[in-house]
């Protein structure tokens, strides 16, 4: 595949709640993709602030992100580690049950997020669910072992909804 027919990265925008933080702007790319290594070299190409891997699931899935973009940021003349992670880790229920093994936070990784509506399909049950709160302290126990914050995902920029989400340990939102 050539990388002409890689498209473009979508963005997700993340806001930290604590004031002061600017938000990033971060290039979506799917960890689970075929085309991995394409897709990484096209968002690394992109003025952002670093990267949301939307399907990574566990160590073995962070670590395939990881191979992958050391490979790219040598491509394309970067230092080692200068790019920027957050790892949508419980987007699948094979995820959420790989988020029992503890996750080792890399240098690059700077949060742990969540896709409830992926989730939500993958599960096949309605909104809301026990399965899916489940899920999400899951994620908030996970991005505490590994020493980085989490971030509830969102569709939309709500900030109604923010106190709730702050309340239970998030440090912000990844919106995309």
């Amino acid at each position: 595949m050539n990388q002409g027919s890689i498209p473009r990265p979508t963005l997700a925008r993340l806001r930290w709640f604590e004031e002061g933080r600017p938000p990033l702007t971060l290039a979506v790319v799917d960890g689970e993709s075929d085309h991995l290594a394409a897709e990484l070299q096209s968002a690394l190409s992109t003025q952002t602030d670093g990267l949301l891997v939307r399907n990574c699931a566990g160590l073995a899935g962070l670590e395939r992100v990881e191979t992958a973009l050391r490979v790219a940021e040598a491509r394309l003349g970067l230092a080692e580690g200068a790019t920027r992670l957050i790892a949508s880790m419980a987007d699948t229920a094979r995820a959420v049950l790989a988020l029992q093994k503890p996750v080792i936070a890399s240098p690059r990784l700077i949060g742990l997020t969540w896709d409830r509506s992926s989730l939500r399909a993958s599960l096949g049950c309605s909104d809301p669910s026990p399965l899916l709160d489940q899920a999400r302290l899951q994620l908030l126990f996970a991005a505490a072992a590994a020493g980085v914050p989490a971030f509830e995902w969102s569709v939309s920029d709500d900030p109604k909804s923010d106190e709730d989400t702050r309340a239970l340990g998030f440090a912000g939102v990844s919106i995309g």
